[in-house]
């Protein structure tokens, strides 16, 4: 349905945001797009990985891992008001250079040398 309203309504590229409807449905989201010739970008990194041409953002492993910290420590008796709330440091930019030619798109060696991760 969403592929084919895309395709209907001529979207030329698209950002996914981050929310976890979007997460569970990546990989479909990046096979769609492709198929449809529509580049594509994220803030979850699994995204490239899973065949989307581009991610930028949080390593979505390291913020589960993250997120463990603060249960664990409400776990232990801490109060949630007295936990510091934190920003996360690890984002990433990977970039899929498999996806990338299959949509025509010539990818800038800046930002390739500026990527955390290529997928070639």
């Amino acid at each position: 349905m969403i592929g084919r309203t895309m395709f209907a309504a001529r979207v030329e590229a698209l950002i996914l945001f981050p929310s976890p409807k979007f997460f569970v449905h990546l990989a479909e989201f990046a096979r769609m797009t492709t198929e449809q010739q529509i580049p594509a970008i994220s803030g979850f990194t699994d995204f490239a990985r899973a065949g989307g041409f581009l991610s930028y953002g949080p390593d979505s492993k390291k913020t589960w891992r993250y997120a463990a910290i603060p249960v664990d420590k409400i776990f232990k008796g801490a109060s949630p008001a007295d936990i510091p709330v934190e920003q996360s440091d690890n984002i990433n930019l990977v970039v899929n250079l498999q996806t990338a030619r299959a949509l025509g798109l010539i990818v800038p060696h800046a930002l390739l040398v500026s990527a955390n991760e290529v997928i070639d």
